[in-house]
């Protein structure tokens, strides 16, 4: 039987142990289709089943902070921000993070990624998505933040 799910580690806030949250495999497919293609290539990484060199996976496993009851897309769930060493371009090609911007993957209540993407930066916290104590975006504020 074929996986309905990718399945990926993250940072449990809560614990700050790992669990596995789940991308669907109809989003994936549906990145594949519709592009734009870079999305694939932040999923996907390197293409090794360790998924090397995956935006989505380093930012999930090493997150510089996680922030709760995300009010964009649909409400509830988490956004996990952080800064991957690279990013992909439509041609699967591995090049520096955009300059002023963080990634950020944002998991719903029931352990599902729906999106993920490069976000601006705040300009005061520049690990942190711009907006990221506006309680209209990220209504529960700062769950979890990488110990300095």
């Amino acid at each position: 039987m074929k996986s309905t799910n990718l399945p990926l580690r993250v940072l449990c806030p809560e614990t700050g142990d790992h669990k596995t949250v789940r991308v669907p495999m109809s989003l994936v497919l549906k990145v594949l289709k519709l592009g734009p293609q870079h999305k694939f290539f932040e999923l996907r990484g390197d293409g090794k089943p360790d998924l090397s060199g995956s935006c989505v996976q380093d930012v999930l496993l090493a997150p510089e902070a996680i922030f709760g009851g995300v009010r964009e897309h649909q409400l509830g769930g988490v956004c996990y921000c952080g800064n991957p060493e690279q990013r992909w371009t439509n041609k699967g090609v591995r090049c520096p993070p955009p300059p002023g911007h963080v990634f950020v993957v944002y998991v719903n209540p029931g352990d599902e990624v729906y999106e993920w993407r490069w976000d601006e930066a705040d300009e005061r916290r520049l690990a942190y998505p711009r907006r990221w104590d506006d309680l209209r975006r990220f209504n529960e504020g700062v769950l979890w933040t990488k110990k300095t």
